[in-house]
């Protein structure tokens, strides 16, 4: 038998709160980068498939968000 002490259920919220701080963050930095990058784009085709990947991620972030206030 393991005589290691169990972790406490906290830590691991700790954890994947910070988790998610971290993905929340990585599509922020996405969603920046593809709005400087829309600017440069003429084609309005390419310009609404990059604003409808903006708007997932956007989604995502919310999902994201609703988590991390479980944990609060």
């Amino acid at each position: 038998m393991c005589s290691a002490t169990p972790v406490p259920n906290f830590v691991y919220a700790i954890l994947q709160k910070k988790e998610l701080h971290c993905e929340k963050h990585k599509l922020k930095q996405v969603i920046r980068r593809k709005e400087r990058s829309i600017k440069s784009v003429e084609s309005p085709i390419v310009r609404n498939r990059i604003q409808k990947e903006i708007t997932s991620m956007e989604t995502k972030i919310h999902k994201i968000d609703g988590q991390i206030n479980l944990y609060k």
